[in-house]
């Protein structure tokens, strides 16, 4: 009966230890976008931990793992980059960090190949997208689902403009920010603009494709350039006529008598 009271007593004493695990309290996915398509990215896990042994044992850890992704990824299952986790979606370079007053751990890393696409190139400006395979690790039974202790911010190039983006619900934007949170959905759709710049020199060959692009204008332009050809294969003959013109009305000028000039005047 004693041994059977001890066992309880340590029982309970050391249920706190295996009740409480170590959570993540808030999820934050920063994507920065440059204006060729490629991405950086930061991760940032808030944790919360149930007792002091376990902020003892993640300081061990954080030590001993310094900024290896793999040797993380091995402790924490939690903790894997989201958007580098996608097929195709290679991971040139990353870094870990702990910072232990917030209690948050960091994940940078930068994406290999480009995160947004360009879908259409147009005069004045490029037509860019983001494909939705970007957000597979959050797909769970086949719908894209952000939980609501975790957010998704896209940062679009400063000069862009946004053209298309579904869903609308569980989705804000500020400026070229666009945050998704508490979000299920079966797809996603994010369509942007970024303008070409003007060159300085004048490019007549973008000028005449552009006024070429209306009918009545492309009319003009062939006509032009047919006036322009038969000038062109007669121009012998114009220049011609106009040395004679010119050699003969010289001719006239100098047979002229000239005026006597009456000295007693």
């Amino acid at each position: 009966m004693k041994n059977l009271l001890a066992a309880v007593a340590i029982a309970f004493f050391l249920m706190p230890l295996f009740v409480h695990s170590l959570e993540v309290s808030t999820h934050l996915v920063e994507i920065e976008v440059d204006e060729a398509g490629f991405a950086s990215v930061v991760e940032k896990y808030t944790l919360d931990f149930g007792t002091t042994r376990e902020v003892l044992e993640f300081k061990e850890n954080a030590t001993r793992n310094s900024s290896s992704l793999l040797a993380w990824q091995s402790d924490y299952n939690f903790f894997y980059p989201r958007i580098g986790q996608v097929v195709q979606n290679i991971i040139e370079k990353s870094s870990v960090a702990y910072e232990e007053e917030t209690r948050t751990l960091f994940l940078n890393y930068i994406l290999a190949n480009r995160f947004a696409q360009i879908t259409k190139e147009e005069p004045r400006q490029t037509i860019w997208s983001v494909p939705a395979k970007n957000l597979l690790a959050f797909e769970v039974e086949g719908l894209i689902f952000i939980p609501e202790n975790t957010s998704v911010k896209i940062s679009i190039p400063k000069n862009a403009e946004i053209i298309s983006l579904e869903p609308t619900a569980g989705i804000r934007v500020e400026n070229n920010d666009i945050f998704l949170s508490g979000i299920r959905t079966s797809s996603f759709k994010l369509e942007y603009s970024v303008q070409k710049p003007l060159s300085s020199t004048f490019n007549i060959l973008e000028a005449l494709r552009e006024f070429a692009s209306s009918t009545p204008n492309f009319i003009l332009l062939v006509i032009a350039v047919v006036v322009a050809t038969v000038i062109y294969a007669k121009r012998k003959a114009v220049t011609e006529k106009i040395e004679n013109y010119v050699v003969k009305h010289s001719e006239l000028e100098h047979s002229r008598p000239e005026e006597e000039i009456d000295l007693e005047a």
